[in-house]
């Protein structure tokens, strides 16, 4: 009997397994595709109506900044503030919380597109489909999409960046694999200028493909060349962006010098989810079992990026969203047992229901009980607009948004001037409220008082039980946490 022939055991002459897979490639005849398409229009739904966070208000701040005459611009997120500042320049200087994430959303949705588009070809049309789906089901997803914040501008380019890299690396001989090689590391030379944390994605991907381990795979008449346009690409673009890299770290580490490995290890098996993650390692079992070179190459470049997270995380303060480019792989990851053709189509739609109806109900929550995952702040203050009188103080601990939401043309949202601060690295102003005999508002969010030294948060709870009366509550039900804006007034 003849050996089966190269197409029939998925090899591609010279290349590996999986490359070009087998079957249908077209993602508009796949249901689930539709469906991702679906979802992500939820990215624009109530965009608008969650209160603005300090990180978002930080990056209006910084937007502002970029746009003034001879502005020192550092070193950090040159391409998410050139973005900001563009926007910022065409809606006026106080744009509304829809304008603000407006540009994101539509990269979020633009992201669960590229998902499918770029994995159709690696993956073939079904997986690449289920992991678009996975990605707009998914509601960390939905909330950087609702930022004004570089994330899933850095997603989107590493991305692309990804999945060049991928085709780079597993293309068959004959191929342009330097040019596709050089234009991966740009586009993630691009995802690290949209955000810093995403330079890790560099080293990962040179990484997994020189450990790819080739000859467990598909065996190759030679080794193919595209280790050396690696290791070149790595070189020169290595030069340019050390001069950046370098500053931008030490800068980083200047402001972040709080080891928290264990908060990275929490935040992110919260938000890629435990059912997520597990589905992710099978699909790596899957892949060695079935010798699929995408998708082991993928999991090398994921394990590689988390445990650089992870090193960092022993030196500065790191959380999930750092790791948050690495959504859509770890999505089309957990797909890998729809492309095993021994599996029946029931255990198949069993998977991805166990995947995907969890994440739906999430993120209905998201839209109902929880607010969107943000503290209304804007009614909180809201309601001190309406109510306070000339010569009042306002204390919050929250207030950069403060400053946003009572004087919106500020030019001090970074270091505000129209309320006081009463967060975790100036609790001592504690003090400063004490002395005061005029009346005054206090804005809070009583989680956050955790963060204070035990006797400062004891002898302010004792004060607003013992001084000052309730006016307002906005309560939001999230269970595991504390999102409600209680405002006091103390006269």
């Amino acid at each position: 009997m003849n050996p089966p022939s190269a197409e029939v055991r998925g090899e591609t002459a010279g290349g590996f397994s999986g490359f070009r897979p087998a079957g249908e490639t077209s993602l508009w005849r796949e249901p689930l595709f539709w469906l991702a398409l679906t979802l992500a229009a939820t990215r624009f739904l109530r965009l608008g109506e969650w209160s603005l966070w300090e990180d978002e208000v930080f990056t209006l701040a910084d937007a502002r900044e970029w746009l003034e005459p001879g502005s020192a611009r550092g070193p950090r997120n040159p391409l998410g503030y050139m973005l900001f500042a563009g926007l910022i320049h065409g809606l006026g200087p106080v744009p509304g919380e829809f304008g603000m994430r407006f540009v994101p959303a539509l990269l979020g949705v633009l992201g669960i597109v590229a998902t499918g588009f770029g994995f159709a070809p690696l993956f073939g049309a079904r997986r690449a489909a289920a992991a678009a789906a996975i990605v707009a089901a998914s509601s960390w997803h939905l909330y950087w999409s609702q930022n004004a914040r570089f994330y899933t501008l850095a997603q989107d380019f590493a991305l692309i960046g990804g999945v060049l890299a991928m085709r780079a690396v597993l293309a068959p001989r004959g191929e342009r694999f330097l040019g596709t090689a050089l234009t991966a590391l740009a586009a993630l030379l691009l995802a690290a200028m949209a955000q810093p944390a995403s330079a890790l994605l560099i080293p990962a991907w040179f990484g997994a493909a020189l450990l790819l381990p080739r000859r467990r795979l598909v065996p190759v008449p030679r080794p193919l060349p595209i280790s050396r346009a690696l290791w070149l690409g790595a070189g020169l673009v290595g030069l340019a962006l050390a001069a950046w890299v370098v500053p931008m770290w030490l800068d980083f580490a200047r402001t972040k010098r709080d080891p928290t490995v264990l908060h990275l290890l929490a935040t992110s098996g919260w938000y890629f989810t435990p059912a997520l993650l597990s589905a992710a390692l099978f699909g790596v079992w899957c892949a060695w079992r079935g010798r699929s070179a995408p998708d082991l190459l993928a999991g090398l470049a994921c394990t590689l990026t988390a445990g650089l997270a992870l090193l960092n995380a022993c030196f500065l303060r790191a959380a999930a969203q750092y790791l948050f480019v690495l959504l859509p792989f770890v999505a089309v990851l957990a797909t890998a047992p729809l492309g095993d053709r021994r599996t029946s189509g029931r255990w198949r739609w069993g998977w991805l229901a166990a995947l995907l109806l969890p994440a739906l109900c999430d993120q209905a929550l998201y839209f109902a009980v929880r607010h969107g995952d943000r503290p209304p702040w804007r009614e909180g203050f809201a309601a001190v607009h309406e109510r306070s009188q000339p010569g009042d103080l306002v204390f919050t601990n929250n207030a950069n948004v403060g400053e946003y939401y009572l004087a919106p043309r500020s030019d001090s949202l970074r270091h505000p001037v129209h309320v006081h601060n009463l967060d975790r690295y100036s609790y001592l102003a504690e003090q400063h409220w004490a002395r005061q005999g005029r009346r005054t508002w206090f804005v809070l969010n009583l989680e956050r008082l955790g963060e204070w030294p035990r006797e400062a948060e004891a002898d302010l709870r004792r004060m607003l039980a013992s001084e000052a009366r309730l006016v307002a509550a906005f309560p939001v039900d999230v269970g595991v946490r504390d999102l409600d804006v209680l405002v006091y007034l103390r006269e």
